[in-house]
């Protein structure tokens, strides 16, 4: 497996790789080296403004710090932060690396996570290795939709990384409970219905005592609320954008009368329907 993916990617130049980022991570370019066509930079003590993360798939290298010197073998990786001088002091005849030149923006737990790691040797874990392997098997298939893949699986390796420190991220990490996110697309999917707390929970296979409290965990509001909020909002949306007379916009929304229809509004809002056109749009219509 190593050799299929150092090979593959010694097939590449820079230009093969276009810059990707996600919120925190820049990837720059991917790239290997072997001792046929080791760079005489790597050899000289030099420093660059991004990430470089080497993986070793064959033979050995010795990185030589300004404050250490560290001896990499196939299967592990060294992590070299910006602005470390550092070079190539020693290294076997056979030895093959591939690169990841990266950036991660200041004062992230992305940056945090890596500090721990750099200058250290670590062995390429599994998960790695399945995204290097996989870029290797695909990047003469590339398409649109596989430069994405590979660009999102080029960002997880550095996420990876970051992962296999010991530090704990400093923000708590907040995973959005999906049946959360069901009850929602439910809600905003269908303003023509009155929904009711019982039918959104159903949906969801919660209760509307459960389902509630998922509301106020997430959304600091009670599933009612957010009910009559996505009603408001539909209303507002097309009191603004149409001239539909407001008995038509109270029947397409659901509400048994425009009666109840206005009050529902003006309790919510602070103003009548008519106000608020008023007040919102440009082709007001009488009523």
């Amino acid at each position: 497996m190593y050799d299929s993916i150092f090979d593959t990617v010694n097939k590449l130049s820079v230009a093969d790789f276009m810059a990707c980022e996600s919120h925190d991570v820049r990837i720059l370019w991917l790239s290997a080296f072997c001792f046929d066509t080791k760079d005489s930079l790597n050899f000289r003590p030099h420093n660059h403004t991004f990430y470089e993360v080497h993986f070793l798939t064959e033979g050995s290298l010795c990185y030589r710090f300004e404050d250490t010197e560290v001896n990499i073998p196939a299967g592990s990786f060294v992590l070299i932060p910006p602005h470390s001088i550092h070079c190539i002091v020693d290294h076997s005849s056979d030895f093959k690396k591939i690169t990841i030149s990266f950036e991660v923006k200041d004062n992230t737990d992305v940056s945090e996570s890596l500090s721990d790691i750099v200058k250290r040797v670590c062995p390429t874990g599994d998960d790695i290795m399945d995204t290097l392997s996989f870029i290797s098997r695909r990047i003469d298939q590339r398409s649109p939709y596989l430069n994405q893949i590979i660009n999102n699986r080029l960002i997880e390796t550095v996420y990876l990384l970051a992962a296999s420190s010991d530090r704990k991220p400093l923000s708590p990490i907040t995973f959005y409970d999906p049946r959360l996110l069901k009850a929602k697309k439910f809600i905003e999917d269908n303003p023509h219905i009155f929904l009711s707390c019982d039918e959104v929970a159903q949906c969801c296979r919660l209760s509307p005592k459960q389902l509630g409290r998922l509301f106020q965990q997430y959304e600091n509001c009670s599933l009612l609320a957010f009910i009559h909020g996505q009603k408001i909002e539909a209303a507002k949306k097309m009191i603004r954008e149409t001239d539909e007379l407001f008995e038509l916009i109270s029947e397409q929304l659901g509400f048994s009368s425009v009666n109840y229809f206005g009050k529902f509004f003006t309790r919510c809002t602070g103003m009548t329907p008519g106000e608020y056109r008023r007040t919102h749009s440009s082709s007001a219509k009488p009523e």
